[in-house]
């Protein structure tokens, strides 16, 4: 076996000896836990406008009304074989707009939290490599 190889315990792929920031001592292995930060605050930034205002989780589902009365006015109408179909579509499309925006909403949150996680470990192994 070649010196800068060695075989993973688990039969799985071979690791480079030599693969950078393996060893924080020789590769001189810095996290930026700022950077993260600045990751977060950026992201949560952007992501406020999921919460509320124009174009929100709210404003969707403030739309259901307008939405309903349309859906109600295009059923009203005799002979118009599309419309029912047009009223459905609509009608199936609000709801999984509204039911993919709450899940971004959670998703999104989530991610933010996790890599606002990841600065403070970062910090920590800063600290720890810094011994």
């Amino acid at each position: 076996m070649r010196e800068d190889i060695m075989a993973a315990a688990d039969d799985g792929p071979e690791l480079e000896h030599n693969w950078p920031g393996l060893v924080a001592d020789r590769d001189t292995v810095r996290y930026d836990h700022d950077a993260f930060n600045g990751v977060v605050a950026a992201l949560r930034s952007a992501l406020t406008g999921l919460s509320s205002g124009e174009g929100s989780l709210s404003d969707v589902e403030f739309h259901s009304v307008t939405v309903n009365t349309l859906v109600n006015a295009i059923e009203r109408i005799d002979e118009w074989e599309g419309g029912a179909r047009f009223a459905d579509a609509l009608k199936k499309s609000h709801e999984a707009l509204t039911a993919i925006y709450s899940e971004l909403d959670r998703v999104a949150d989530t991610a933010v939290e996790l890599i606002g996680a990841s600065a403070a470990s970062y910090k920590q192994a800063n600290e720890a490599n810094e011994r």
